[in-house]
């Protein structure tokens, strides 16, 4: 096999390598999509307009359980990573992305939201602030599940390293 083919063969089996990381965290997602899309399909029924799609207080919502989800998928990483390697974890890292999860996005969606569900008119400023959030919590959240799908796998290529290391000096 030429140089070419090689790089052609370890080019597809790093894009494998993303789609399978994304693959999962995709499909959690959509238990939070397809409402949304079940919703925007009654709406669309009755004749709204996609102003008031947009404007529902359920994007708000759904944008502050990707972020709450993903922060359970940050913990989740922490928590399998802990020993790999060195045995220590880069704990600085992962309270920053918690803080940020929750200071960036879980609270400004919640916010969002009680001003979504409390305000009679709907300010655009608002509804477009909302649908940025729930956008950036889909993309953490996506973001976080892939890194989770990372740390495992890292832990079980360790896992099987050491059992074959173990079984050559036997």
């Amino acid at each position: 096999m030429g140089e070419a083919e090689q790089k052609q063969v370890s080019n597809k089996k790093e894009d494998d390598d993303i789609i399978s990381l994304i693959v999962g965290p995709f499909a959690e997602s959509l238990f939070v999509l397809v409402p949304l899309i079940v919703i925007s399909i009654v709406e669309i029924y009755k004749e709204s307009s996609f102003y008031n799609i947009i404007s529902s207080s359920e994007w708000s919502f759904a944008a502050a359980v990707l972020f709450g989800q993903a922060l359970i998928k940050v913990v989740q990483a922490l928590v399998v990573s802990h020993n790999l390697k060195t045995g220590q974890v880069q704990g600085d890292k992962i309270v920053l992305i918690v803080s940020l999860l929750i200071v960036i996005g879980l609270i400004p969606s919640l916010i969002i939201l009680a001003v979504m569900l409390i305000s009679d008119n709907k300010i655009p400023v608002f509804i477009y602030f909302q649908m940025t959030m729930f956008l950036l919590g889909l993309l953490s959240f996506l973001y976080s599940g892939a890194l989770v799908k990372y740390v495992e796998e890292e832990r079980d290529r360790i896992a099987k390293d050491a059992i074959k290391n173990s079984k050559k000096s036997n």
